[in-house]
């Protein structure tokens, strides 16, 4: 069996890391599959070479040197379509897998030429979310056409994969499909297993006291993500309960700071930096407890964080807002793996002597605890497994 495999990012981008590679890594073990061509879009990049040791992936790169939205998104819908339908005569694919909606719109438009059974994992109602975020407006010729593509995913794709239970019972009630299933975001617990020795070197080389409690966010601000509300929660956490924050992002450190300092937060207990997607373990072994900052919309519940099942695999216990997925009602149901709390309400002192003990608890065994045994239950790379070797050999 032949595969193409298409992604919407760069192979360089985190997400990629995080979310391409173990589904990759996955289909490659197959007795059954032969070759994987993954087609990767790379904007201003030079020369993209992925280099994760995966001896049945073969990489294309496709370059966009444009870097305006409608150029960008006029040749993602009408140039490369015709680029790969040529790769799939080269190739005679049995299936297309399109990590992501954006990606499912291209494996869409190649069906339609070649009617290659095309598969959408991680499939979520982006044009949605950037709506209910305010990053679209409804007449927007971007969710326009974004919910127009999803739409006809949902309609001719031979597997739908979401990331949320909660959302695939929503499709299946809405549109009465049967070929969905669902596989939250999935992570190698054991590379990110917490490290004492990295909490220790960490700690001291960024003069953090052993005593101190450290919060981790990882991700962006803005969008699909709070921004002010996740500043005046940082305050609280720092004033109210000497709380130490390391920031884990792509975005621009002097901007950030300038934002922190707007709401006069102490910047001498915020620590932002960038770093490689295999490091991130190490600084969430520093922290003692993580953050998902995920804005909380009629849509969230489709939302599978990554970050989550690696704070989990870390053992850290979550502070989140409600309807996130499958991840808020777990916390509740399970009474473990964290704290869901509203961060667009007040949020009172009892709530934070809660938040207090529960990062005591967690901290006194990080490879043991209730965050470990989500992370294996719900994140478990065996879960992508499972389910892939259904929708492969669907025929």
């Amino acid at each position: 069996m032949n595969i193409l495999y298409i992604g919407y990012w760069s192979v360089y981008e985190g997400l990629s890391e995080a979310s391409i590679r173990p589904t990759l890594a996955v289909l490659n073990q197959f007795e059954v599959v032969q070759n994987i061509v993954y087609v990767s879009i790379e904007r201003n990049v030079a020369k993209a070479e992925c280099n994760w040791e995966l001896d049945k992936v073969i990489h294309k790169p496709f370059y966009s040197p444009y870097k305006s939205f409608f150029r960008d998104k006029i040749r993602d819908f009408n140039v490369l379509p015709k680029q790969l339908i040529l790769l799939c005569r080269e190739w005679n694919f049995d299936k297309i897998i399109c990590r992501g909606a954006p990606a499912g719109a291209l494996g869409y438009l190649i069906w339609q030429k070649t009617k290659i059974p095309f598969i959408v994992e991680s499939f979520e109602p982006h044009s949605s979310y950037m709506a209910a975020s305010d990053v679209w407006k409804k007449w927007d010729i971007r969710y326009l056409i974004q919910k127009y593509y999803e739409y006809k995913q949902i309609r001719t794709a031979e597997t739908l994969i979401t990331v949320s239970n909660s959302y695939k019972d929503y499709l299946v009630n809405t549109y009465g499909n049967s070929n969905i299933e669902a596989i939250p975001c999935v992570v190698d617990g054991e590379s990110f297993q917490f490290s004492n020795k990295a909490r220790n070197e960490l700690r001291r080389k960024m003069k953090i006291s052993h005593e101190a409690v450290v919060g981790v966010y990882v991700g962006k601000f803005g969008g699909l993500y709070y921004d002010d509300v996740a500043f005046n929660l940082f305050k609280n956490f720092i004033e109210q309960q000497n709380v130490y924050l390391i920031i884990l992002t792509p975005q621009e450190k002097t901007e950030l700071y300038a934002l922190l300092s707007k709401h006069h937060i102490d910047l001498k207990m915020v620590f932002i930096t960038n770093v490689p997607h295999y490091t991130v373990k190490d600084y969430l072994s520093v922290a003692d407890f993580g953050l998902c900052l995920h804005r909380r919309t009629r849509w969230s519940m489709a939302f599978s964080p990554i970050k989550n099942g690696e704070y989990w695999a870390n053992g850290l216990p979550i502070i989140m807002s409600p309807q996130i997925g499958d991840d808020s009602t777990i916390i509740e149901e399970v009474k473990g793996g964290g704290k869901v709390v509203d961060f667009e309400e007040y949020i009172s002192d009892e709530d934070f002597l809660e938040i207090k003990q529960i990062i005591k608890d967690y901290n006194v065994d990080r490879i043991n605890n209730v965050s470990n045994q989500l992370a294996k239950k719900y994140r478990s790379i065996e879960n992508l497994t499972r389910v892939y070797k259904q929708v492969i050999n669907k025929l």
